[in-house]
């Protein structure tokens, strides 16, 4: 379900009474800052799907990608809903691009979730202080599974840092660092990560 190209009063209708034909919301290729008669949402709408997301219990999966200029509040919106959620076990949030401290913000969130399985964040262009929020993330959360973070242009030092987070991390079985800067610091540091956490079973780091 496209939330941009929904009815959003009866998409906050089904998240706030769990009606549980929903399990899956989609904010995909929305433009909070162009006019609603285009096709678009405004951001308080977002904010308010996000806000509503906090208490249900039916959602199980949830897709943000491609929110042009929600670069300076998306990512703290969704950490404040990370907080409280306690259904959703598939996240994707990519092309989003965060600035600033929204990153920050998101990793809070996900660090004291727990009910979270699935993480997808590609194509975020992600740089070196968000690696070292989602490093500190990932050594509290202690229900993700499966990590994926392609194509953000990661170099040696970030993949560095992620690594360090995940080696006393004891729920993630897989990772993806697919489309990254990797290079033989990188590589040797993600190899030491597998030797340290053996709960580790599937790695996908190519460049």
């Amino acid at each position: 379900m496209q939330v941009c190209k929904e009815n959003i009063g009866e998409i906050l209708r089904k998240i706030r009474s769990n009606d549980k034909s929903l399990s899956m919301v989609m904010l995909a290729h929305c433009r909070p800052n162009e006019p609603r008669a285009a096709g678009h949402i405004p951001k308080s709408d977002i904010v308010e799907i996000l806000d509503a997301l906090k208490t249900n219990t039916s959602v199980k999966k949830l897709l943000i990608h491609d929110i042009d200029g929600a670069d300076y509040w998306l990512g703290t919106a969704i950490g404040e809903m990370l907080k409280e959620n306690t259904s959703i076990d598939d996240l994707e949030v990519s092309r989003v691009m965060f600035k600033e401290k929204t990153f920050s913000n998101f990793c809070k969130g996900l660090a004291s979730n727990s009910n979270l399985k699935k993480l997808n964040l590609a194509s975020n262009e992600m740089v070196f202080d968000d690696s070292m929020d989602l490093s500190m993330a990932l050594s509290d959360n202690k229900s993700l599974l499966e990590l994926r973070v392609a194509n953000n242009k990661l170099e040696d030092d970030s993949i560095d840092m992620i690594a360090h987070g995940l080696e006393i991390n004891e729920s993630l079985l897989k990772f993806s660092f697919p489309e990254n800067q990797i290079g033989i610091q990188g590589f040797n540091s993600l190899l030491d990560l597998l030797l340290a956490n053996k709960s580790i079973t599937h790695a996908d780091f190519t460049s």
